[in-house]
């Protein structure tokens, strides 16, 4: 028989405790005098495994990062967020119930930096970013929540938190400069990029340059608007918005000229066949690749050869 596991803390919870059935590890909790509150945790589910909030007061700004493994946010709104790796969940309920769902048989290594709105704002000056102010004030629905890509600051300063071992007054200094740290870089990440655009962001903007890269390096790959972006942490009406402001044009009419300026430089510059060079543009019959291409450029794949030809 299975034999559950409760997961005890490595320091008090505050009143509320924090219960993980089915899973082996530790957990920390540490609240410093500059009001941020820092958990980490590192274990091995064997099952599905749910982890209770409680009655946690509300006004709370969270985020979340898993250096490794995943885990989903429910809320009694019935709203749900994953946390997975190389992003950051940032998040705030004022509910009183929620939860968070660990599938089974993975090992999870977490980190959250929390902090009230209202010890948050004033450390902001007034300099509160667009993308941060619906997190500031008391939530309707009651659930915000938001995805984006960590860079590699944060990735660095994930790796420091998680290597402090026991706790010293020099690591807890240390740790309070980590968990300051990581939330000063998560809300860099938030703030508009000078001369990008109204309202872009800096992980927006990093969001777009993955994009254009994405496109650039595979276009023979299918394009699904929609998890592109999950991957980049957006909307796909956020993304589609984004990408038309900054290019004039979407993605798929930007993938197919990407496709068709490619497949032209293979045809002047190489000897590939015509049906290589058609896969690799994204079409898998020749015949369809041959009409796109003479209604693009004025005349066939064959006609563009033979030219280039004529003139070496």
């Amino acid at each position: 028989m299975q034999e559950d596991y409760i997961l005890s803390s490595a320091s008090d919870f505050d009143g509320y405790e924090i219960r993980l059935k089915d899973a082996r590890g530790r957990m920390e909790r540490r609240v410093f005098s500059n009001g941020i509150t820092l958990h980490r945790s590192e274990f091995h589910t064997t099952r599905e495994t749910l982890m209770d909030f409680g009655s946690e007061p509300p006004g709370w700004v969270t985020l979340t990062f898993h250096l490794s493994g995943c885990s989903l946010f429910e809320a009694d709104d019935n709203s749900q967020h994953w946390a997975r790796p190389n992003e950051a969940l940032l998040w705030r309920c004022d509910s009183s119930a929620k939860q968070v769902r660990i599938p089974g048989n993975q090992v999870i290594r977490h980190v959250g930096v929390a902090i009230f709105a209202r010890d948050l704002e004033p450390r902001l000056g007034g300099d509160v970013p667009d993308a941060l102010l619906p997190f500031m004030r008391p939530s309707v629905p009651n659930v915000m929540a938001q995805t984006f890509e960590t860079d590699q600051a944060i990735k660095d300063c994930l790796t420091a938190i998680h290597g402090e071992a026991v706790s010293t007054p020099l690591s807890d200094l240390s740790m309070e400069g980590y968990a300051t740290q990581l939330l000063g870089l998560s809300l860099k990440r938030l703030m508009p990029v000078p001369g990008a655009g109204e309202g872009l962001t800096v992980w927006e903007n990093d969001a777009l340059t993955w994009l254009d890269r994405h496109l650039s390096e595979a276009p023979d790959r299918p394009v699904d608007t929609a998890q592109l972006a999950s991957k980049v942490g957006l909307s796909e009406k956020r993304l589609k918005q984004l990408f038309r402001e900054r290019t004039g044009t979407t993605i798929a009419e930007q993938l197919k000229t990407i496709r068709m300026r490619s497949a032209q430089q293979a045809l002047e510059t190489t000897d590939l066949p015509v049906k290589q060079i058609a896969a690799n543009a994204g079409y898998g019959h020749v015949t369809n690749f041959s009409r796109a291409y003479t209604r693009w450029f004025g005349e066939p794949p064959a006609q563009t050869r033979r030219k280039n030809k004529a003139l070496s």
